[in-house]
């Protein structure tokens, strides 16, 4: 069966987690970048 909530919801829902997804992945990159461009261990 369906859920009683409204769509609009859960296209709202999905377009938040898509561009929580976005926002980490950015911003992992922008680490990784400046730690190869500086040479510094990040993780370690």
């Amino acid at each position: 069966m369906r859920e009683s909530r409204a769509p609009r919801q859960s296209l709202l829902e999905r377009a938040a987690r898509i561009a929580f997804t976005f926002v980490v992945l950015n911003c992992s990159a922008v680490i990784g970048l400046w730690s190869a461009m500086t040479r510094k261990k990040v993780w370690r």
